[in-house]
């Protein structure tokens, strides 16, 4: 994706978060998407005192090695918040990273498909939302990880149940494809 590189801020949900963790790729997106924040609800609550303890541990270690920073909403944000009068089935943490994207002109990193669809009708059109599957299939087209590594990725979060929305190696030798066909 070519609007990731400039970007101001990624905001991290915790979904995306746990399931990069899950496949060792943390140090990956801190390099491909920076400066990666948390909304301090998602680090403080859903990555902390309601996470397990190993992703609670995962959490600190990487806002400790200023992998990841925290950002807090503001008295503006907690406005535009309550404006958007959402349903109980979207979470805090995805509406938290939204709004301090919208506000920073940034990007969202969120598995969540049904908040992302509710939310991108109203949050402003400058914020670009990528999930695992969009970070994982961009850093294989700029050669980051092999196609191999893809299978492998998918395979470990399928077995945690996570199920992708595409198969991530058929899409990455797709698109290698219709770039080398376009040359």
């Amino acid at each position: 994706m070519s609007a990731a590189s400039d970007k101001s801020v990624w905001m991290l949900d915790s979904s995306t978060f746990i399931h990069v963790v899950m496949i060792d790729r943390l140090q990956l997106l801190s390099n491909l998407r920076t400066p990666l924040c948390f909304p301090e609800y998602v680090y403080r609550f859903e990555l902390g005192v309601n996470a397990k303890l190993r992703t609670r541990q995962n959490a600190k270690e990487c806002v400790r090695c200023e992998q990841v920073t925290v950002q807090q909403l503001t008295l503006e944000d907690l406005e535009r918040i309550a404006e958007l009068e959402a349903p109980r089935r979207i979470g805090l943490g995805e509406i938290a990273c939204a709004i301090i994207a919208e506000r920073n002109q940034g990007g969202v990193l969120c598995d969540d498909r049904r908040a992302k669809n509710w939310l991108c009708d109203r949050i402003s059109g400058s914020v670009v939302w990528e999930d695992t599957e969009d970070f994982l299939l961009n850093a294989a087209d700029l050669w980051h990880i092999s196609e191999f590594d893809l299978e492998e990725f998918q395979s470990t979060l399928r077995d945690n149940l996570y199920v992708c929305r595409i198969d991530l190696r058929q899409e990455h030798l797709f698109r290698l494809h219709a770039r080398n066909t376009k040359q």
